[in-house]
């Protein structure tokens, strides 16, 4: 271990990058689908969540838990902690932390 107290690794050692997001998403499906579970697109406003709010359990929509999401358009490279139970656009990736890293 370093003096400092802190271990160097890379990125894809904490995060799993492997996980895609909702490829063609739309605001028009979230409309079609309206329910509880905020819906995150490429905004830089954290607690705003641009696509609306859709059903949860939609077979084919990834959902994610309290984790650290980017934008890869629109606020590109903004990063933001997303708390609770949420879904989002293409737009925006999870960096969802490996298990062997959780608390």
């Amino acid at each position: 271990m370093p003096e400092h107290g802190y271990v160097v690794k890379e990125l894809d050692e904490i995060f799993d990058f492997s996980i895609s997001t909702n490829s063609g998403l739309t605001k028009s499906f979230v409309n079609s689908n309206k329910g509880t579970v905020p819906v995150y697109g490429a905004s830089q406003d954290v607690d705003v969540p641009s696509y609306g709010y859709i059903k949860d359990n939609i077979e084919g929509i990834k959902y994610f838990d309290d984790c650290l999401t980017y934008n890869k358009d629109g606020a590109s490279g903004m990063t933001f902690y997303r708390k609770g139970h949420f879904t989002i656009s293409e737009k925006v990736v999870p960096l969802v932390i490996f298990e062997k890293y959780k608390g």
